[in-house]
């Protein structure tokens, strides 16, 4: 569960309901350690039953310390592919993306931005089709631009129903009717234009 690192209120209710919906299902969270929605799903999921693994690309043995009671009992697991004491580097953290979605077997998008995080992290899943990617379709300008990329949407009807993520992956996944090329994108949309202010 992955998005921008400002989450709005309503936002963080549909990160709670999605993780109720993995608990349901008996699914991992599979989390990347970063701020806003995905420290949102791994900080409830451990206060509500989660089995959450946490690939982290710094300070694992810091993060270790801080939750070292949650993993006595069996709720998170810790993983790196950095050595446990090295700092943050964008190279780190490029990886451990990387290794997330390798590990997933659904990416879902709630918020995004053209050219930032969880849009980059997408596109560079797309390119190598790790894992599915369920893209929240709400008023968020990245998010479209993603479902226009043929990413398969999610709904809110979808998020508050007891469907399973499989189900909604098939019910919801598109015809390639207009297929846009990820490599042939302007370089003025992948930076994001102006236009995005005014959306």
């Amino acid at each position: 569960i992955t998005g921008l690192q400002t989450v709005s209120k309503k936002e963080k209710g549909y990160v709670k309901r999605l993780v109720d919906k993995l608990n349901n299902e008996d699914k991992w969270l599979i989390s990347n350690d970063c701020k806003g929605i995905d420290q949102e799903a791994f900080h409830y999921g451990l206060h509500h039953h989660s089995q959450i693994i946490c690939f982290v690309c710094e300070n694992m043995l810091n993060k270790i310390q801080e939750y070292k009671k949650s993993i006595r009992m069996g709720k998170v697991v810790f993983l790196s592919a950095v050595d446990p004491a090295k700092r943050f580097t964008v190279t780190h953290a490029i990886d451990r993306n990387s290794y997330v979605c390798a590990l997933s077997m659904f990416q879902i998008v709630v918020s995004s931005k053209i050219n930032s995080g969880a849009t980059w992290f997408t596109m560079h899943n797309m390119h190598h089709n790790w894992t599915v990617s369920l893209v929240l379709d709400n008023d968020c300008f990245g998010n479209q631009r993603l479902l226009e990329m043929k990413t398969v949407p999610i709904y809110i009807k979808n998020i508050v129903s007891d469907t399973s993520f499989e189900m909604i992956y098939e019910l919801n996944k598109k015809e390639n009717i207009e297929e846009v090329n990820i490599d042939q994108m302007s370089i003025f949309e992948f930076i994001g234009d102006t236009n995005e202010s005014r959306i």
